[in-house]
C-alpha cells in the first residue's frame, strides 16, 4: 500500500511540470502527507490540465458518509475495475497524484524501519489516482476525494515491501487523464511498462511514524546501521 508520501514543492514547480492550470495560490510544504489531509490533485480539463486540492481517502458518490474514505485510500490496480467503489472513477474520473517521494516501512513490528523512496533524478513523480466528487446527505459542501492506485512491488521496493503506487511515466500522462473509459486491460498495460529503476531511496527517522510530524525532519536522511554500532534501527 501507500500510506504516507511528500509533496512540498512549490504550487508553481507542480504546475508547470504537469502543464496545468491552477488557481491555487500557494502550498503548504508536505513532508509527512497522511490519509485525511488535502493534497494538490492534478486531473483533465477539456482545454487544459488543472491542478485543484482534494482530500486523500476516497468517498463513493453513493456513501451514506465519509468513514470509509479511511478505507478506501488505496485502490489496487489488480481490481480495480471490478470494485463498486472504485470502476466508476477508473472509467471516468483519474488524475495525477504529484509527489516529491514515499515511505514504506521495513523489519519487525515494534522495529520497523522508516525509508523515503523518490526519484533519482530529483523530479516529481506521479501515481496514477482516481477521485470523486460526494455530497454529503445533510446537504453540505461537496467534498472532492481520491485514492492511490497501488500494484506489486518491482525492484528495489520489492526489498522493502511488497506493494507500492502506480508511477505514471511522462508518455502516459495524457492517457490516464483523457476523458474515454479504461479498462482493465489498459490499466494492466500501464502498470506493465513501469520499472523503478529510477528510483533512489534512503533511511529515515522514525519520527515520519506519527502523522503529526510534518516538518523536513521526516526527509533527512537517518544513520546507517553501521554508523550505530550495528543496531538495526536509528
Amino acid at each position: 500500500m501507500c500510506g504516507r508520501f511528500s509533496q512540498f514543492s512549490d504550487v508553481e514547480t507542480i504546475a508547470d511540470r504537469y502543464d496545468a492550470h491552477t488557481d491555487i495560490v500557494t502550498l503548504t510544504p508536505q513532508y509527512n502527507l497522511a490519509p485525511g489531509m488535502d493534497a494538490a490533485i492534478v486531473v483533465g480539463g477539456e482545454i487544459r490540465r488543472r491542478l485543484i486540492c482534494m482530500r486523500w481517502g476516497l468517498i463513493p458518490s453513493w456513501a451514506k458518509d465519509s468513514a470509509i474514505a479511511y478505507r478506501l485510500i488505496n485502490a489496487r490496480g489488480e481490481t480495480a475495475a471490478e470494485k463498486p467503489s472504485f470502476r466508476g472513477a477508473l472509467k471516468h474520473r483519474r488524475c495525477l497524484v504529484p509527489a516529491d517521494g514515499f515511505f514504506e516501512w521495513s523489519g519487525p513490528k515494534g522495529r520497523r524501519q522508516p525509508w523515503f523512496f523518490h526519484a533519482a533524478n530529483g523530479e516529481l513523480l506521479a501515481f496514477a489516482g482516481l477521485w470523486e466528487q460526494w455530497q454529503p446527505p445533510d446537504g453540505g459542501s461537496a467534498l472532492q476525494t481520491f485514492a492511490i492506485l497501488t500494484t506489486a512491488a518491482a525492484g528495489s521496493i520489492a526489498e522493502i515491501h511488497d506493494r507500492m503506487p502506480v508511477i505514471v511515466g511522462a508518455a502516459a500522462h495524457a492517457a490516464w487523464l483523457g476523458a474515454g473509459p479504461m479498462t482493465s486491460g489498459d490499466l494492466d498495460d500501464l502498470i506493465a511498462a513501469h520499472h523503478d529503476a529510477a528510483l533512489s531511496r534512503y533511511r529515515v527517522s522514525t519520527v515520519v511514524n506519527t502523522a503529526r510530524n510534518n516538518t523536513a525532519a521526516c526527509i533527512a536522511p537517518a544513520p546507517e546501521p553501521s554508523e550505530l554500532g550495528g543496531m538495526n534501527t536509528p
